[in-house]
């Protein structure tokens, strides 16, 4: 095979070299598809609405006003509704229904109000003044009044109660002697026990005029102030068990 060179002056042929043409800048304010950072908002994008979030804040606003409002309405019915309070049962004893009796509540409506069984009543003030001006009208003719029991608690009579119970063998037989936490008129603080027995005979004899009246007749000591001053006080009634 036969090979043609050419001949050592003739210059070799050069290949032409391709060259890329060059981007051209991304303009300002618009988004560089190939990488670059953005100069500014993307084009056509709206600027952020701030009417939108205002209106969003107003709304939930009013959403917690109108919940605050809900729960003091909620909160004032419930303080209504609490004001009723549990109605009497069947089962409510006779200290209960005292209990209710002596804290001025209203007895007609059969309501029950918690009492402390261990306070000791206040004396009624009329009882009270009777009571002193009696006292200062004995002194001034050398006899001294004291007062050997006044008011008494729910457990105090209750404890002599049952007391008496032990004694006289029977709830009714005591009776007669100490009257139950319910009818006694010194868990009421009406009732006044007077000593010495010099004491109480003057006060029996004066009654009328201090309308301070012997209640019981096996009880001489017991006085009430049940009639009008200078009044004329009713016959004694032969225990506690009597009918008033």
């Amino acid at each position: 095979m036969t090979t043609t060179q050419l001949p050592p002056s003739f210059p070799p042929v050069a290949k032409p070299r391709r060259t890329a043409t060059p981007s051209a800048p991304a303009p300002s304010g618009t988004y560089n598809p190939k990488g670059g950072a953005p100069s500014g908002n993307r084009p056509n994008q709206p600027k952020p609405s701030h009417g939108a979030g205002r209106a969003l804040l107003a709304l939930v606003g009013l959403v917690g006003l109108l919940g605050g409002l809900g729960l003091l309405g909620g909160k004032w019915l419930a303080s209504l509704g609490g004001a009723t309070v549990d109605r009497l049962s069947p089962a409510v004893t006779g200290t209960q229904a005292l209990a209710t009796s002596t804290t001025g509540q209203d007895e007609t409506a059969g309501q029950v109000q918690t009492v402390d069984p261990d306070a000791i009543p206040t004396l009624d003030a009329v009882l009270m003044e009777r009571y002193a001006t009696a006292a200062k009208a004995a002194a001034a003719e050398g006899l001294e009044l004291s007062i050997t029991s006044g008011a008494r608690s729910v457990s105090q009579q209750q404890a002599e109660f049952e007391a008496a119970v032990a004694e006289y063998g029977s709830a009714e037989e005591a009776a007669k002697w100490v009257a139950a936490p319910d009818v006694s008129a010194h868990v009421k603080g009406k009732a006044l026990d007077i000593g010495p027995q010099a004491g109480w005979e003057w006060l029996g004899r004066h009654q009328s005029e201090y309308g301070l009246c012997q209640v019981y007749a096996n009880e001489p000591w017991h006085f009430e102030a049940t009639i009008e001053v200078g009044g004329t006080c009713p016959d004694m009634l032969a225990d506690a068990t009597g009918e008033r």
